[in-house]
C-alpha cells in the first residue's frame, strides 16, 4: 500500500460555534468549507442508517488539516473522559512560531486547560499540552533555533 499523504484530524464537537470560534483565534486556522452532510454513502460507510452531520473543513495555508463535525442525526453519545494515557488516538501535534503567545492566549479561553511549556530533554523544542473544549489533547511544540 502506498501512503500518499494525511488529510485531516476530525474532531467532533456539541458546540460548533464555540469550537470553530477556538480553533481561529487561537491558532489562525480559516474555513474552507461548512456544509451539511446527508448523503447515503456517509451513513453507509459508518454502518448507519441516516446521518446528519454539520461540518467546517479548516485549513492553514491553504491545506486542510482540520474538520469539526456536530451531529445533528443520530445524537452524539457522552463518552467518558479521555485521558492523555488512554489507548487509541490520544493526541495531535502542531508546530508554532511562539508557544508563549499561544499559550498566552489558549488562557483566556474557557473549557481548555494548557500546561507551562517546557525544554525538551535535547533541548530542541519547547512544548505543551492542551486539552480544548471537546476535550481533545494538542501538542503543541516550538522549534528553537541553534
Amino acid at each position: 500500500m502506498e501512503f500518499k499523504n494525511f488529510r485531516h484530524v476530525g474532531i467532533v464537537t456539541e458546540d460548533f460555534n464555540s469550537s470553530l470560534n477556538f480553533y481561529k483565534k487561537i491558532f489562525g486556522l480559516k474555513v474552507a468549507k461548512i456544509q451539511i452532510e446527508t448523503h447515503p454513502s456517509l451513513a453507509k460507510i459508518m454502518g448507519l442508517n441516516r446521518v446528519k452531520i454539520k461540518t467546517v473543513k479548516l485549513k492553514y495555508n491553504n491545506k486542510i488539516i482540520l474538520e469539526l463535525l456536530n451531529w445533528i442525526f443520530p445524537k452524539v453519545k457522552k463518552n467518558f473522559v479521555k485521558k492523555i494515557n488512554s489507548t487509541g488516538i490520544t493526541h495531535f501535534a502542531i508546530t508554532v512560531k511562539n508557544i508563549h503567545n499561544i499559550v498566552k492566549n489558549l488562557r483566556k479561553q474557557k473549557n481548555c486547560k494548557v500546561s507551562k511549556p517546557e525544554l525538551s530533554a535535547d533541548k530542541k523544542v519547547k512544548y505543551t499540552f492542551c486539552q480544548t473544549p471537546e476535550k481533545v489533547f494538542i501538542e503543541i511544540v516550538e522549534v528553537l533555533k541553534k
